[in-house]
């Protein structure tokens, strides 16, 4: 049985899952753009910020660090997103 009354959950619930909806898709068109902003330029980050004698080692290193921020994202919002 559902603890929320029929009047608060047809209108107010519709109107609140549509904004999760849009601010979701949002969120992951924003992520889906960093990606490839970052794989477009990845071969100039690494020349620039990760310069070696061997191209590969560079691009290597600016992937790895991608992933690392990538893998650091949900730490960050376990404990940004604890309130």
């Amino acid at each position: 049985m559902s603890a929320i009354a029929p009047a608060q959950s047809e209108g107010h619930g519709a109107r609140e899952a549509t904004r999760l909806i849009i601010a979701a898709s949002l969120g992951n068109a924003l992520e889906f753009y960093e990606i490839l902003v970052y794989g477009y330029f990845a071969v100039i980050i690494a020349k620039v910020f990760f310069p070696a004698a061997d191209e590969a080692v560079s691009l290597l290193v600016t992937f790895g660090t991608f992933g690392a921020s990538f893998l650091a994202r949900p730490v960050g919002a376990i404990f940004l997103g604890a309130t």
